[in-house]
């Protein structure tokens, strides 16, 4: 989801003079402030868009269309979406080239009905969005304006331009000395060094729409009309005081006038207060705010009983030096300059009189002076620890639980309280309805999702909560071990009891195998015990080789470990539960520093050759369905006759699976050998898709076929109808293998009673047959090569220094995430000397080389690369290469370092003389 949603962020505004002057054509003096509204956005492949509020998660979903964008309230709909959709509208008649419908997330820090302008923050928010998203060329200052006729036709608001002037083209630190006449601004530097910014909410509900605003603008342009039969003028804001005493008269209505002199007065005094500012004069700034207070009170009626004490409590306060009431009044706040010292009495002072006085609390802030809009990184969103969001992280979690159906709906309320009682919150602000809508948002905006998306937003919502508890003290620590058990564990209160997980599978099992396994490959997903979001952070690339076409996997989805939690996993005790993880007591386990935690881990138990296993996928997938088949109980893994009956059993009962056994001997073995196991799943790999490239017969065994694979390693494949006839031959061949030695090419089966033959074999039904890989390893070591022998060379070790398991036997690269960045630092290197060159006139490829090889050298990560990356260059015209090319050239040259490992790894080299060895010991199978 992050990948594909765009975050952008438009602030509120407090004006600090200047109020109902903008629509009258006079000055303000408005700032932005650091609360505002956030918007993830990402386009749709159709028409519809979609609206979601984080704070008004009970109006559910809000869908319209780009052909259809009619007002939500006059069809009963809750009327802030109408924001958003006023501005699409505006953009769209205005001719902008918006031709996709929107996912729309919304969440806003500003309090509601405060007065700070949530609704032009909305509204701007929505405008850069869509500048941004659709590449349209509009300004800030443009968007204002588009956002102001949005409100003014659209919701029926016949605000000014100051609100949203103020949040498109904020800047930090300054206040806007905007004359709305011609849209002529200036920037004044707040010095508010001593002086703080405090914002108080009378918690009045306040809604311009409903409120008396459109009556006063009303009444100021009837004003306006009077004067204009004797003046010419086209706002009150042209009048300086005294033109408007002389005329004054010539307003009909005593109401009106009244209204007129608000206007003009409070024009002047806006005037006069940016001036006293930049002189420093704080003192009579405080006086002339004083002033606009009472002028909106008497003349303009515009203030009430609670912004009134406010503002007369706040004048009494020790050290505040100016306050007002700030935005369109009728409710809302007002703004006070307090100095920095006084400001918790001043909150403590005016708070309690306001109580005593009006019968509820008051809300203060102390505000920052912020900048204007901006899109963010997609974790930025994430930052604020605000209830409302935490409330809407439970929510959405577990609505995310009931629309993946790892909740039923008669699980939801029981869940919210196992996720509140871990979060150890006693309250909470949604409720099932709120939860099933959260689902169904799901399924409006992830419908066409992938996975991975799914998985993003999953990712999101328990970075949300995990950040609450470490910030609360929660968790042992704020690192990736503690966050990944207090995560998992949260997790854990979603996902289904094993006995419901085992019938839901036996129960698709019984209709169809592959309907089973898709289940439980979405279920593992889904419970987070795959991270799909980590995983998706891998690198992974194809190149086409001698040997088909080989896959290429730098892991970046295991996270590394910090410090403090290798230290304290050092000064635990050891403990024998469980023994390994890959034992089933690993279930639900809640897991420790040096363990993982399990909670959310469902097994599948399977029967092979009448023995319990279980079933289960890798929770890092290196491929698809990637699954682990293992043992029941803790035994060690061996290669021998009942191995390859295992594994064609499970391919029998799993036959669009293939399931293959790493080897049994240290070295060659893979990770762990002390717990039986195979891995396997439904991905074709290079192996599979490799042909046989000569076949031969044994004899007593004319039924099976059987052949050597076209491949780096020693590959036998052996296939049959009859299950039976492939384990006879396998265990034929298996036999003759271990006993095997030919010193001419350097294969012992055994040194000073030490064995070193071993197979890896993979079996997998193919065309009706059961058909079986056996490749020949062996792990004798030597002092030149104590590694193996028949291991990855030491030149190659820069690249891979690790045994050859499994999954690259078959084709698949599992590279160190230490590459990522050292191929990045490289293809910098290599670029920034080849343009240094060409610039230069320098056309000698080998001195170009040179100064790359040198560079590399002094490099403490990439001198190990030196070598190799000369070595590569000198095939290829480096006056073509830029960094597109660089890109393509690394990852082939990568691929082909991984052939290498793989041909060094096989026991019969792809020389001449090695497949003659090779054919000597399949003549010993005779």
């Amino acid at each position: 989801m992050k990948q594909n949603f765009r975050v952008f962020f438009a602030p509120g505004r407090v004006n600090l003079i200047g109020e109902h002057t903008d629509y009258n054509g006079g000055h303000v003096f408005p700032c932005a402030i650091t609360l505002g509204t956030y918007v993830a956005a990402r386009k749709r492949k159709d028409r519809l868009i979609t609206l979601y509020s984080i704070n008004r998660q009970s109006a559910g979903m809000t869908v319209a269309s780009l052909d259809d964008l009619s007002p939500q309230t006059e069809n009963g709909g809750d009327a802030w979406a109408d924001y958003p959709k006023g501005v699409i509208h505006t953009f769209l008649q205005k001719q902008y080239p918006i031709d996709t419908g929107l996912d729309l997330i919304y969440y806003g820090n500003i309090p509601a009905g405060a007065g700070l302008s949530s609704s032009a923050s909305i509204e701007v928010a929505t405008g850069v969005m869509l500048r941004e998203l659709f590449d349209l060329s509009v300004t800030n200052e443009e968007i204002a304006s588009l956002c102001q006729q949005s409100e003014n036709t659209y919701n029926g608001m016949r605000c000014g331009i100051m609100d949203q002037f103020a949040s498109a083209m904020g800047k930090e630190n300054h206040a806007i000395f905007l004359d709305t006449g011609d849209l002529s601004y200036e920037y004044v530097k707040l010095d508010m060094e001593g002086v703080k910014l405090v914002i108080a909410n009378t918690n009045k509900p306040h809604k311009l729409t409903d409120s008396k605003y459109n009556d006063r603008r009303a009444e100021c342009e009837a004003a306006l009309f009077d004067l204009q039969r004797t003046m010419n003028i086209h706002a009150l804001g042209e009048l300086t005081a005294e033109t408007f005493e002389a005329n004054k008269a010539q307003i009909e209505s005593p109401v009106n006038r009244k209204r007129a002199k608000h206007a003009v007065y409070e024009n002047v005094r806006t005037i006069d207060a940016v001036l006293q500012l930049k002189q420093g004069n704080m003192k009579e700034l405080g006086r002339l705010m004083r002033e606009a207070h009472l002028s909106m009170r008497d003349d303009y009626e515009a203030t009430g009983i609670e912004l009134d004490t406010l503002a007369e409590e706040a004048w009494k306060a020790p050290g505040c030096i100016g306050s007002r009431m700030t935005g369109g009044g009728f409710g809302g706040c007002t703004v006070s300059l307090v100095e920095q010292e006084s400001v918790e009495d001043f909150i403590d002072r005016v708070g309690a009189a306001y109580n005593e006085k009006i019968g509820y609390k008051a809300d203060f802030y102390v505000m920052e002076i912020g900048g204007g809009p901006k899109e963010l990184a997609f974790e930025e969103l994430l930052l604020s620890q605000n209830p409302e969001i935490v409330q809407w992280a439970i929510t959405t979690l577990v609505g995310y639980g009931l629309r993946t159906e790892l909740l039923s709906e008669e699980d939801v309320i029981y869940a919210v309280n196992s996720v509140l009682m871990t979060l150890q919150l006693d309250t909470y602000d949604g409720s099932g309805q709120a939860v099933r809508q959260a689902a169904e948002a799901f399924d409006r905006i992830l419908a066409d999702d992938t996975q991975e998306e799914i998985g993003d937003l999953l990712a999101i919502l328990l970075k949300i909560l995990t950040d609450y508890a470490c910030e609360r003290g929660l968790t042992d620590g704020d690192s990736i071990v503690y966050r990944d058990l207090f995560d998992t564990r949260l997790m854990g209160l979603l996902t289904p009891r094993p006995s419901e997980v085992i019938r839901t599978f036996r129960s698709l099992y019984e209709a169809d195998p592959q309907k089973a396994t898709d289940w439980y490959y979405r279920f593992s997903k889904n419970t987070n015990y795959i991270r799909r979001d980590r995983i998706a952070n891998d690198m992974k690339w194809r190149t086409m080789t001698d040997y088909g076409e080989m896959d290429i996997t730098i892991n970046l989805s295991k996270p590394e470990k910090d410090p403090k939690a290798i230290a304290a996993a050092g000064k635990m005790k050891p403990s024998g539960y469980p023994r390994c993880q890959l034992c089933r007591e690993n279930e639900g386990y809640a897991g420790r520093v040096n363990h993982p935690a399990r909670q959310n881990h469902r097994i599948i138990p399977v029967t092979i050759q009448n023995a319990g296993w279980g079933f289960q996928y890798s929770p890092y997938v290196y491929y698809n369905e990637h699954c682990i088949v293992f043992h029941s109980q803790h035994v060690p893994m061996r290669i021998d006759h009942d191995t390859f009956c295992k594994l064609l059993d499970f391919v029998k009962q799993f036959p669009h699976y293939f399931v293959g056994s790493n080897a049994d001997l240290p070295i060659v073995g893979g990770s762990i050998l002390s717990h039986d196991h195979f891995q396997g799943g439904r991905y074709t790999f290079a192996m599979e898709r490799a042909e046989v490239e000569r076949t031969f017969v044994v004899n007593g065994f004319e039924d099976v076929d059987a052949g050597v694979v076209k491949w780096p390693m020693s590959v036998i494949r052996i296939a049959s109808k009859d299950d039976a006839r492939v384990i006879a031959l396998a265990d034929k061949i298996l036999a003759a293998w271990r006993a095997y030695t030919d010193e001419d090419a350097f294969i012992y089966a055994e040194t000073d009673g030490t064995p070193h033959n071993t197979i890896t074999p993979i079996a997998r039904m193919r065309d009706g047959k059961y058909e079986l890989d056996l490749v020949l390893r062996n792990n004798i070591t030597t002092q030149e090569r104590p590694l193996g022998v028949f291991h990855p060379g030491e030149k190659l070790h820069h690249i891979k220094k690790e045994n050859i398991g499994l999954i690259e036997v078959m084709g698949l690269a599992v590279l160190p995430a230490r590459l990522k960045g050292e191929m990045s630092e490289l293809k910098g290197i290599l670029l920034d000397t080849i343009q240094k060159d060409q610039k230069a006139g320098e056309r000698d490829k080998e001195r170009t080389i040179e100064k790359i090889t040198a560079r590399l050298a002094g490099s403490e990560t990439l001198n190990k690369h030196a070598d190799w990356t000369a070595e590569f260059l000198a095939s290829y015209d480096l006056c073509s290469l830029d960094e597109t090319a660089l890109d393509t050239i690394l990852k082939k040259e990568i691929s082909q370092v991984f052939v290498h490992v793989l041909e060094d790894a096989g026991v019969f080299k792809r020389d001449e003389s090695g497949q003659a060895a090779f054919d000597r010991f399949i003549k010993s199978l005779q």
